[in-house]
């Protein structure tokens, strides 16, 4: 796929997660908190959110809210017919019909519509909405806090989300992802194959990793006396992690990365060092990806090292086996189900994921067993490669 600029977005049943993918390279930081506290450990870069399927919808000072509390997995949410009575974004959607009531979640469980209708009727009640327009309004809430999150890692950064394609995954990502890259004006969205379980696919796919960092506090001219050297003593010592998991070491490789910063400064970038040496390459290399990160950068202004770090990576053969073949014969509905999209209730086609070997229009209902896709009438879609779809807003 010819996309290397990409907003992944992976909404489950708590969690609203966003990362980038920028010039086919996942962006990465040297740290992360946790409940607070910061590990100096390396992870993808990325902002989460208290927001998923079991989102609890409620009213609060003449409005409504959404999140950050969850009706979990037990009971879950209201239509799960577990005896939940909050009303949750999963909820919202199956009574606007963007759950079809005849698709078992999962292929095995059947939607309590009555129940939905309750729980959000409850809710409704407290700001004299009916129904559907609390679930409405509910689902633009949320959506705003999608594009919220995706403004942190975007906007706030100088970067314009608009040069991004969405890549969109989890149990609910696809689902939402028409209306969140509306609020962005992004026109295109990726659905992986078997969205659902992307992410846990995706897991299984990684490779063996060790990181070892050192803290290296030199002005960057004062650094070329011992770079070298304490590079190749950090990979001696990831050397030692490495062997401790695998005997084969024929396809290990090692990355080499410095925090760097303008003096004076707290925060600092993690560059690629491609040479053991502190010069004139790497310096631009700093500069790049600070113009990049910030929209601007200091060329002339004096610059240091925080820490250096390596990173022992041992790869393993990948596997396509997940990947779904490309269907043959001509997209055909399985049914049509009535459902409010953009304020508008109509009878809306419902197509089997694996049956999609065409371009088809919008307003639709894509599903499968561990996701649903829903298709707004200013979206089209059809399949690329490995049977992934490729969502695009039409010129209508």
């Amino acid at each position: 796929m010819d996309h290397q600029d990409l907003i992944c977005i992976d909404m489950g049943g708590t969690s609203f997660d966003v990362s980038l993918i920028r010039d086919g390279e996942v962006e990465l930081k040297s740290e992360f908190d946790l409940q607070g506290l910061p590990i100096l450990a390396p992870s993808v870069e990325l902002v989460s959110i208290a927001l998923g399927g079991g989102s609890i919808i409620q009213e609060l000072s003449g409005g409504l809210r959404v999140g950050p509390e969850s009706a979990g997995s037990v009971p879950g949410p209201a239509c799960y017919g577990n005896g939940g009575k909050v009303a949750t974004i999963t909820d919202a959607n199956a009574v606007l019909g963007r759950l079809p009531p005849e698709q078992r979640l999962a292929g095995t469980l059947q939607l309590d519509l009555k129940a939905a209708n309750r729980a959000l009727s409850s809710v409704g009640k407290l700001l004299n909405l009916d129904v559907a327009s609390a679930a409405e309004q509910a689902l633009e809430v949320a959506h705003f806090m999608m594009a919220e999150a995706i403004r942190e890692l975007t906007v706030e950064r100088g970067l314009d989300p608009r040069d991004f394609t969405i890549c969109a995954f989890g149990g609910a990502g696809p689902l939402h992802a028409a209306f969140v890259a509306d609020e962005l004006n992004i026109d295109r969205i990726i659905i992986p194959s078997g969205a659902g379980s992307f992410s846990a696919w995706g897991m299984l796919q990684g490779d063996l990793r060790h990181d070892m960092s050192v803290t290296y506090y030199r002005q960057f001219n004062d650094a070329q006396s011992d770079l070298s050297i304490v590079l190749e003593s950090l990979r001696e010592r990831v050397l030692e992690r490495v062997r401790e998991d695998t005997d084969d070491l024929s396809l290990l490789r090692y990355e080499a990365s410095g925090e760097m910063r303008y003096v004076g400064q707290e925060y600092s970038l993690l560059v690629p060092i491609m040479n053991d040496r502190a010069d004139d390459e790497l310096l631009a290399s700093f500069h790049d990806a600070y113009f990049q990160r910030y929209g601007h950068a200091q060329r002339s202004a004096p610059v240091e090292f925080v820490s250096l770090r390596i990173a022992g990576i041992v790869s393993f053969a990948n596997t396509d086996e997940y990947i779904s073949e490309l269907p043959t014969k001509p997209a055909a509905s399985i049914a049509s189900t009535q459902a409010t999209i953009g304020g508008e209730t109509s009878a809306v086609p419902i197509y089997s994921r694996d049956s999609i070997s065409a371009k088809i229009s919008g307003p639709s209902i894509i599903v499968e067993d561990s996701t649903t896709i829903l298709l707004p009438k200013s979206w089209t879609v059809m399949p690329i490669g490995n049977a992934h779809l490729l969502m695009e807003r039409s010129e209508q």
